[in-house]
């Protein structure tokens, strides 16, 4: 909510997230054995990819999911030591646009954080997904989203 002023909270995101990436963390932590033709070499993140948000459709985490993920963006870059790589959010889709309730919360709070208001409709080889075989046009893509 634009405006309003916020509540610090007490943040914990959960054993899946500390899973993920203590994952990721043992294997950049490991590099050179994990990665042996690139040893020496070390890496670079170069930008985060975030597909999540269908589990958080009620409350209390749809309300909160803005600032939750502002949250979680800023703890992975600085986690990873990545302060300025991208953050590319996928966003829920059930229904296409035509979302309602808490999901749309959360699908309009990931848009509201990308800055992003465009609507893209992403090639799939899924046969149940609209331009499944790529056929749509441009124009077409954009009528099927609005």
């Amino acid at each position: 909510m634009k405006g309003a002023k916020l509540e610090r909270i007490n943040w914990y995101a959960g054993k899946q997230y500390d899973d993920c990436f203590n994952a990721a963390h043992e294997v950049l932590n490991n590099f050179d054995k994990e990665f042996p033709q690139w040893k020496g070499r070390g890496y670079e993140i170069a930008g985060f990819g975030w597909w999540q948000g269908h589990k958080e459709g009620g409350e209390p985490y749809a309300s909160r999911y803005e600032q939750n993920l502002v949250h979680l963006i800023k703890t992975l870059r600085k986690k990873f030591e990545a302060q300025k790589a991208p953050f590319v959010i996928a966003t829920i889709g059930f229904d296409g646009w035509k979302l309602s309730g808490q999901h749309k919360i959360v699908a309009e709070a990931q848009l509201a954080v990308s800055g992003d208001k465009g609507k893209y409709l992403l090639r799939t080889e899924n046969k149940n997904a609209a331009s499944a075989d790529g056929s749509m046009s441009k124009e077409q893509q954009r009528d099927y989203l609005r």
